[in-house]
């Protein structure tokens, strides 16, 4: 899962296959899988009302 970008690796503790699992999500962050591609949605402002009720 966390080379296809499903899940993510934590890094709390220690344990045995650290260094592998730091790798594979390495690995899908640099190929933008699932998780790792997520672009921001545009934002524009479009009016501004400076005297607004409230």
């Amino acid at each position: 899962m966390i080379a296809e970008g499903y899940a993510r690796y934590y890094c709390e503790a220690e344990f045995s296959k650290r260094d592998y699992y730091s790798q594979l999500e390495e690995k899908a962050r640099v190929n933008r899988a699932w998780l790792w591609n997520y672009s921001p949605p545009e934002l524009r402002i479009l009016a501004v009302n400076y005297d607004a009720c409230g």
